[in-house]
């Protein structure tokens, strides 16, 4: 096991993702939404009996690394600091959902699943869950194809246990395969990526799958390059690549550019709902 893990904790905002955090520290730390509370992330070191020891890390809630708040920032920088500097990321990731908003919560999930780090999803406050949002968590976890979907209620412990095993497997086994499932992008689309993918792979030493997500979210939101932390050469060569790619289609497709990423994602994430028995979804034949 590697000494002393690192584990971040991540989620949107309301999702009951502090409470948690402090049922695993101990820590009295207040739960509340007001801006401010928990701009800064918060670290503490977890012992259980167990023997089991890693470094717990609290971030503010985000909807998305496309950051619209002081709190999303905090949370965009760290995870370009990881793309760019792997040396810093966590070594898993514990993802809050909250179960009654599965939807909406698996938007950024979707896009952490693209860094290809262990995730263990807790479908949080299943202590009060509508019967419409019920979802089969093996099939999520199929879906997903993340190190673990479990179950959880920060109210009656419902899931600690699991929790702590799967912490503690995935810190003990000496070979974990993490090949976390992503949303597919279309050939055409990709093509029309290029001139993106190709400064995303040189500025950020990415590839794949991952420069083309990147390079997605570049095109769809030209303005998120200025919030990401750059030198003003990396800064402009991207948004030269974007506009080149931006010239090369036409006014229609342009129309759609501002929610493409998020139609696309929320596509997928309605087809893995569907198959995981989520009542919610409704299939129009």
């Amino acid at each position: 096991m590697k000494n002393s893990p690192k584990v971040a904790v991540l989620g949107n905002p309301n999702c009951g993702k502090t409470a948690i955090f402090n049922l695993l520290t101990g820590l009295n730390q207040k739960v509340s939404n007001y801006p401010g509370i928990t701009v800064e992330k918060k670290n503490s070191k977890v012992d259980f009996k167990r023997g089991l020891s890693f470094h717990l890390e609290d971030y503010p809630g985000s909807y998305s690394i496309v950051s619209q708040s002081i709190d999303e920032k905090v949370v965009s920088d760290s995870i370009y600091d990881w793309i760019r500097q792997p040396e810093l990321k966590p070594d898993a990731i514990i993802y809050v959902l909250d179960i009654n908003n599965i939807r909406r919560n698996l938007y950024f999930c979707s896009q952490l699943l693209e860094l290809q780090i262990p995730i263990i999803i807790l479908l949080n406050m299943v202590d009060i869950i509508d019967t419409e949002n019920e979802i089969d968590h093996i099939k999520l976890k199929e879906q997903l194809n993340v190190y673990s979907v479990i179950p959880f209620s920060a109210m009656t412990y419902e899931g600690l246990d699991n929790l702590k095993d799967a912490l503690d497997n995935l810190f003990n086994s000496p070979d974990v395969l993490i090949e976390n499932s992503i949303m597919p992008i279309k050939h055409d689309l990709l093509q029309t990526l290029t001139p993106i993918t190709e400064k995303v792979e040189s500025i950020f030493h990415v590839t794949d799958n991952l420069k083309n997500s990147i390079a997605l979210r570049l095109l769809c939101n030209p303005n998120h390059i200025d919030s990401i932390s750059l030198n003003s050469s990396d800064s402009e060569s991207l948004k030269s690549s974007v506009k080149e790619s931006l010239d090369s289609v036409d006014n229609d497709f342009k129309s759609l550019l501002t929610t493409l990423e998020s139609d696309l994602r929320y596509g997928w994430i309605d087809e893995m709902l569907i198959r995981c028995s989520f009542k919610k979804i409704k299939v129009i034949d």
